[in-house]
């Protein structure tokens, strides 16, 4: 999700269990290893955040992690605030790949990446996963007083849905074509 305005830039990627298990080989072909440590990232809701102003001729003045943290939050159903965790909160093999990935992103991103930041929330709830991307929902997020929203389900974690009237292809989390307004269908 991402906010780009005159004044501010801002990414946030929520990262759920599900792209950890795609990043990881989602094939099934997993070794032992790697499915015990995707189990414990999939504890938590991950976010890969980028926050700044823009400058003069483009140039971002970006935020700070600990900017970020004090006012990045997620909303609850019920309109509970939730808060990031400390690395405390957090088992040490979350902590150390979230590490690993760091010099990743700036390698890849330069300046942008050298500024992106983790950020990791609860996943569960009572008991209860927070925020399901395979399922019809909203996941509310705030950074800097700005507000993101994601309507779940997730379109690329769906399998594609079709017009039963002109057969065009369209996304996994569409209900209707936008062409004729028949319900869309996922073809066997």
């Amino acid at each position: 999700m991402s906010l780009n305005n005159a004044e501010n830039v801002g990414i946030i990627w929520w990262m759920p269990k599900e792209f950890w298990l795609a990043a990881g080989g989602g094939n099934g072909q997993t070794d032992v290893a790697t499915n015990l440590l995707l189990g414990k990232l999939s504890e938590y809701n991950i976010f890969g955040v980028v926050s700044g102003e823009s400058g003069f001729l483009g140039a971002i003045n970006y935020n700070t992690a600990e900017e970020i943290k004090d006012s990045l939050f997620l909303y609850t159903d019920d309109g509970t605030k939730l808060f990031p965790l400390s690395d405390k909160e957090i088992n040490s093999e979350t902590v150390m790949v979230l590490e690993i990935f760091k010099p990743m992103i700036k390698n890849m991103l330069g300046n942008f990446g050298e500024n992106f930041h983790f950020f990791v929330f609860e996943g569960t709830l009572n008991g209860k996963r927070l925020y399901d991307p395979t399922k019809e929902g909203l996941l509310k997020a705030e950074l800097l007083g700005s507000q993101y929203k994601w309507r779940l389900p997730l379109g690329s974690l769906m399998p594609p849905k079709y017009c039963p009237n002109c057969d065009s292809k369209m996304e996994g989390n569409w209900k209707y074509c936008p062409y004729d307004g028949k319900k869309l269908k996922v073809k066997k």
